[in-house]
């Protein structure tokens, strides 16, 4: 016995040992009862709390990764729970807008134009024609939750402008010769930094090097030198397999119950028999007792004999509450509130309230991780129009200045929230560019240029026609307009003067 147990003890010093060997060299290694990760195990319990190494280098491996890609993968296209999950964090998440802000202004405008003229056409910005700039980040996203990263090459267009080729996390591999600097597709030096990344070529199998100043490999949880990125399920895989395997069994249970309908009951020297009713009662003339009297069928039973419906309680409060649990569990490992992710109905005012600050902050985390990506492709879009001579220089030497707008915040007070921003504007404690960014996808100028260009139109057609401003546009007494339409005509002094003589109010 304690020879055996030597050898038990000798056997896990050696596991041990080959895992540290592992670390050293991820490509090789499948060990499937090895792993820190428990969304790329076996799934079942265990009372063993293992964490493999204490170095963030090797924390993750190609077998993990490729384990947690297929469970995330599976769960995502079979599963609601994972669906829903997964689409809820891309749609909170949205876009960036970007608008150009360096002290050379005219600079500005000409760079947004030209930058936007590309974002908008995936002929030009995406490699194979298929996204633009904004469906970029909405297909990156998507990827990231469910694989962890994916990969962005920085090339050049059918007009030898920027553009962006995207692949997929799978697609990221080392070479097979690539040495112990390389690590689940990526490169690094003697300082730590990326150097490169490997591009398996999906028909050949050949890996490309691509160097790290030529791509942007899009990921959140960066830090301690871990090379790649680990889908945002990783933590929610195993409850979900937990929740598809109990709703499936209850489902079973509950078909087979409804199946089996009635139960004959009664004397013992006779057993029980599933689905059996006894004759069918039939009056003196041959007809049966429900053709005379309506209703459903009856049946004469022997003496001593009955018949018992079954009835299913099935799922119990307590396999309600756990799939509640594991539910929760889901939300939390993506880093949601569950009553936002599921639930959002049951909670009160203040409780809503109190969740979408949580979403507020939560959002402006993501956000700065998008706009490292985002920065990287504004910076080579514009910097390779102004090799080609297509955008002249900037004469401000920070060119790269951006401001960066998400999508409008999501609120359940949209008037109370929409006069507050109102008076901030007007106190110049919020940005009005921001604001209008924002919610109308243009500068607080360009809002302005808008209107005026509107206004003098309508006032035009007024003119044109016999009618007046009031007549076509019943609000246009407000803020001076009605002011500024009599001043045209009667000349006199003090009439829709100020700063509302074009009819712009301030609110508007």
């Amino acid at each position: 016995m304690g020879r055996n147990r030597r050898n038990v003890y000798a056997g896990a010093r050696r596991g041990h040992g080959a895992r540290v060997k592992m670390n050293r060299e991820p490509e090789t290694a499948r060990r499937e009862m090895w792993g820190g990760y428990a969304a790329a195990l076996q799934f079942g319990g265990s009372s063993v709390l293992y964490w493999p190494t204490l170095d963030s280098r090797f924390e993750v491996d190609s077998w993990t990764l490729d384990r947690v890609w297929r469970n995330a993968r599976n769960l995502e296209a079979n599963s609601g729970l994972a669906g829903k999950a997964v689409a809820d964090v891309v749609e909170l998440l949205g876009w960036l807008v970007p608008h150009a802000c360096t002290a050379d202004e005219d600079w500005n405008h000409e760079a947004d134009q030209i930058f936007m003229n590309r974002a908008v056409n995936p002929e030009l910005f995406d490699a194979r024609g298929e996204l633009n700039f904004f469906t970029a980040q909405i297909w990156s996203e998507r990827q990231r939750v469910i694989d962890g990263d994916m990969l962005t090459v920085l090339t050049s267009g059918p007009d030898e402008g920027g553009a962006c080729a995207f692949y997929e996390a799978p697609q990221v591999q080392s070479p097979a010769d690539g040495g112990k600097a390389w690590n689940c597709g990526v490169m690094r030096d003697k300082n730590g930094r990326t150097a490169a990344y490997g591009l398996r070529h999906p028909d050949k199998g050949e890996v490309t090097v691509i160097p790290a100043r030529d791509a942007i490999l899009y990921r959140h949880n960066m830090g301690g030198g871990k090379p790649r990125g680990l889908s945002d399920l990783h933590r929610a895989i195993r409850n979900l397999h937990d929740e598809a395997d109990i709703v499936g069994y209850v489902k079973q249970s509950a078909k087979l119950a409804a199946s089996v309908g009635l139960v004959e009951t009664g004397a013992a020297e006779k057993r029980p028999g599933m689905g059996t009713v006894g004759k069918v009662s039939v009056g003196p003339d041959g007809r049966r007792v429900e053709q005379v009297l309506g209703g459903p069928t009856v049946h004469q039973l022997p003496p001593g004999r009955d018949l018992k419906v079954l009835t299913d309680n099935r799922p119990s409060p307590n396999v309600m509450a756990l799939l509640k649990h594991l539910m929760d569990e889901v939300a939390y490992g993506i880093g949601l509130s569950p009553a936002l992710l599921w639930e959002p109905d049951k909670l009160g005012s203040g409780g809503i309230r109190f969740v979408m600050q949580k979403l507020k902050r939560w959002l402006k985390i993501r956000h700065a991780y998008r706009q490292m990506w985002c920065v990287r492709v504004w910076r080579f879009m514009l910097a390779r129009e102004m090799a080609l001579g297509r955008l002249r220089l900037c004469r401000d030497p920070h060119w790269v200045r951006c401001l960066w707008t998400p999508m409008s915040d999501m609120t359940i007070d949209l008037g109370r929230e929409g006069n507050l921003m109102i008076n901030l504007v007007d106190s110049a404690l919020a940005d009005q560019d921001g604001w209008c960014l924002a919610n109308y996808g243009c500068t607080f100028e360009e809002i302005v240029k808008n209107k005026i260009r509107n206004l003098k139109m309508a006032k035009e057609a007024c003119a044109r026609n016999g009618l007046t401003l009031q007549e076509v546009i019943p609000g246009a007494n407000r803020g001076g307009v009605a002011a500024a339409a009599e001043k045209l005509e009667d000349e006199e002094p003090g009439t829709g003067g100020g700063p509302e003589e074009d009819g712009l109010h301030p609110h508007e």
